[in-house]
């Protein structure tokens, strides 16, 4: 079931959380996972710090970024999707370490090319996971940049 709270104090939020995963409802299935959607990577750090003080532990709890979980849940709906988005960022991110290794397409970026060519292969990929996680947020916060982006223009 899907439940919605909004404040603006995320103690309060962090509070009502920690109580629904607390009391799950009767009949739920304790193996499956929790899911709790998160605008942001520093959301999710803070709450499993907040769920692990509160409960000792924070195990079994799914935090997605809501473009990720909004196509899972199209995914049960359309068996024809496929299971991850090509915009996934883990899926993404071999697109973006492409344009990396592409010398055309990063010798345009100048202060790019420049990290790059000081860069191993571990470090370009850490950068295009990076990269590909700002796309997938982007995609759901932010979709006039990406079509500006598209279009050649700046925002």
């Amino acid at each position: 079931m899907l439940h919605v709270h909004f404040s603006n104090r995320f103690e309060r939020l962090a509070g009502l959380l920690a109580g629904r995963l607390a009391a799950p409802p009767a009949g739920a299935d304790p193996f499956a996972p929790d899911e709790v959607v998160v605008p942001s990577a520093a959301v999710t750090r803070r709450l499993i710090l907040e769920l692990a003080r509160t409960h000792g532990i924070c195990a079994n709890v799914r935090f997605s970024y809501l473009a990720q979980w909004l196509w899972r849940q199209g995914a049960r709906l359309m068996p024809t999707l496929p299971a991850e988005s090509p915009f996934d960022a883990e899926v993404l991110a071999w697109r973006v370490l492409d344009a990396f290794n592409d010398p055309a397409w990063a010798g345009a970026q100048p202060r790019l090319a420049e990290w790059l060519a000081g860069a191993d292969a571990g470090m370009r990929h850490e950068l295009a996971l990076r990269v590909a996680a700002l796309f997938d947020q982007y995609l759901t916060y932010r979709p006039d940049w990406l079509e500006a982006w598209a279009a050649g223009r700046g925002v």
